[in-house]
């Protein structure tokens, strides 16, 4: 579940949703896991992305939660 700030509460069924993975097997962190760091690291408070991002919005969160890191807001545009 992700309260959105622009379309509210979207809920996604977890059988849906994809292991949580960190690194690639080249060694690389993958999207997910490197823009938790870099929102973390940078203290940033809001994430405003568009529609086509609510998809990776799970990962994030997980990635989130994971870390014990402040989660930002989040605003999907549609």
């Amino acid at each position: 579940m992700v309260e959105d700030l622009i379309q509210g509460r979207v809920e996604f069924n977890n059988t849906e949703l994809d292991d949580l993975i960190i690194l690639r097997s080249d060694g690389f962190p993958t999207y997910n896991f490197s823009v938790v760091v870099d929102d973390a690291t940078m203290e940033i408070t809001h994430v405003i992305r568009g529609n086509d991002h609510l998809n990776n919005t799970p990962a994030r969160f997980r990635s989130i939660r994971l870390w014990v890191v402040p989660c930002p807001g989040s605003a999907m545009s549609p």
